[in-house]
């Protein structure tokens, strides 16, 4: 099988003699196609990790003993260089039933929920339809200082805007069960915390009022919305939004652990209660496939893909954490939601990819990803 290199090929024929030259520009032209077609099928230029050798038994042998421990139930996936190193679940989907978490059962994914929202913004500045320069008052002309406030200061959680959560009578006014805009009326006459843009404050208030912003945007619903524009695009066909306990099947049950070995079903969680903020259910392989997408055009372009990953201020760009790890350049989230604990972290200068989805409080997500990533990095 001839390959051949077009530098090394030109750089011949450069140093070949006068009478030669029409004779070697035939040889050119005649094999052109096949060192064309040779440039294309140029491997991974990513030098192969030797870390990743001998990665499945270290992994599984470090979450073996976490489970053991009472310590992690729940689904890991890690990938290098575009290939599935490790996946396996661990523990129980639901207790009472006996069934076990396997490679397709839905976790609740809490924050990680953020990026599908900025995504869904940033695919509507794309379209024209909004900048992130745009004031909050352009959507919401009745909400309090919305024209102090911009659609980049919301993505980026600096927009001063206090968390709904640690607001008095959350609980005692059911707001949890509230629909978006009641959810809004609850926070939006609080005082802010800080001057808009002065200050990072991570509050899931900024990411239900970016959902708000979407369908008034779109003029249509969050959720129909994020199917259309992500999950049917990637494709993510067991991920959503989420539906009351029971409702969505596959879903795992929530727990919380008291010791001793004992555990308590977490509280039940209400539909569509965080929308942007933290309203989806997934599994470890639809992840995979959302990080796969982000490596192309199919959602955002390069140039808006770039604003997704610019930190605005403490590491934090538009629904994604920016920052160095092992001296790698890291985009993360995480998520806590009742029962359920989440992370995906990227590390795109490696290729590489870690998730963690568990249905139990005991796990500490991010030192599994610390331990995964120091075995897979060596």
């Amino acid at each position: 099988m001839l390959i051949l290199n077009l530098s090394t090929f030109l750089a011949s024929y450069r140093q070949n003699q006068e009478p030669d030259r029409v004779k070697n520009y035939l040889q050119f032209i005649l094999l052109l196609p096949l060192i064309i077609k040779a440039q294309d099928l140029k491997p991974n230029t990513l030098a192969p990790n030797p870390a990743a050798k001998g990665f499945s038994a270290k992994a599984d042998q470090y979450l073996q003993t976490l489970y053991k421990q009472g310590n992690f139930t729940g689904n890991v996936l890690v990938a290098h260089q575009g290939k599935i190193l490790f996946q396996k679940a661990y523990g129980w989907a639901n207790q009472a039933n006996k069934s076990p978490n396997t490679l397709q059962t839905k976790f609740r994914i809490a924050s990680v929920s953020k990026q599908f929202a900025a995504t869904l913004i940033m695919q509507l500045v794309e379209k024209g339809k909004l900048q992130v320069s745009d004031p909050l008052s352009k959507f919401l002309p009745d909400y309090p200082k919305g024209d102090s406030i911009t659609i980049r200061q919301l993505l980026s959680h600096t927009s001063g805007i206090p968390e709904m959560t640690k607001l008095p009578g959350f609980m005692n006014k059911n707001i949890p069960a509230a629909n978006l805009y009641q959810k809004i009326d609850f926070f939006k006459s609080a005082p802010l915390n800080s001057k808009p843009g002065s200050k990072f404050e991570y509050a899931n208030s900024n990411y239900l009022l970016l959902s708000a912003i979407a369908e008034k945007v779109s003029g249509i619903p969050y959720e129909k919305l994020l199917q259309q524009e992500i999950l049917d695009k990637v494709p993510m066909t067991n991920s959503g939004v989420n539906k009351n306990d029971g409702e969505i099947k596959g879903v795992a049950q929530g727990y919380v652990q008291l010791g001793n070995g004992q555990w308590k079903t977490a509280a039940p969680r209400v539909a569509n209660a965080a929308y942007g903020a933290g309203g989806m259910y997934s599994t470890v392989n639809d992840l995979y496939l959302w990080d796969r997408a982000l490596y192309t055009q199919a959602l955002l372009s390069e140039n808006t893909k770039k604003q997704l990953f610019k930190p605005v201020r403490n590491n934090y760009g538009y629904g994604w954490l920016i920052r160095k790890s092992m001296g790698k350049t890291e985009y993360s989230h995480n998520g806590k939601t009742n029962g359920f604990l989440s992370l995906i972290s990227r590390f795109p200068d490696d290729d590489a990819c870690i998730i963690v989805l568990s249905n139990s409080t005991s796990t500490k997500p991010g030192e599994i990803k610390t331990e995964l990533a120091r075995l897979l990095f060596n």
